[in-house]
């Protein structure tokens, strides 16, 4: 009884790193503060506060929420990220969004990428209307020389 009552007051150590071999298949929803690193066949759902890594051989299908995804294999689906790098061996097909988005030469990415970072989505969007609300207005002096 006196380990268990240890074990329930220690926090949940991280740092490690999990890995998904090559020849191996998984299918469902894995929540993880550690790195995880996959050579096998991963479908599903992966939420991370640390990194993730697809291996050459690997291969995932679904949603990933991480901080930095380095793709190396095949990732088909949604990536929620602080940064993704697609390497030169790596293809990515499906939504991004992402603060930093790298692809090496040679990497392949067919999808939509939009950035993480709202505050300056709205800038963007809010120059935008400006400009448009520019070419819009009419110009008074313009108006007074045509009557």
């Amino acid at each position: 009884m006196g380990l268990l009552g240890r074990s329930n007051k220690r926090k949940a150590q991280s740092g490690g790193t999990t890995i998904i071999a090559a020849g191996s298949k998984l299918r469902g929803e894995l929540s993880l503060e550690c790195t995880l690193h996959i050579d096998g066949a991963v479908e599903g759902s992966i939420s991370s506060t640390a990194d993730i890594s697809i291996g050459s051989a690997g291969s995932f299908e679904g949603n990933i929420i991480a901080n930095h995804v380095v793709v190396s294999g095949y990732l088909h689906g949604q990536v929620e990220c602080t940064r993704l790098e697609i390497v030169a061996s790596g293809k990515v097909f499906g939504e991004v969004h992402s603060q930093e988005f790298v692809i090496e030469p040679g990497g392949q990415f067919i999808g939509e990428s939009r950035i993480r970072d709202q505050e300056s989505v709205a800038k963007l969007q809010h120059e935008h209307d400006e400009g448009l609300l520019e070419e819009l207005s009419p110009n008074p002096d313009q108006e007074l020389q045509e009557a």
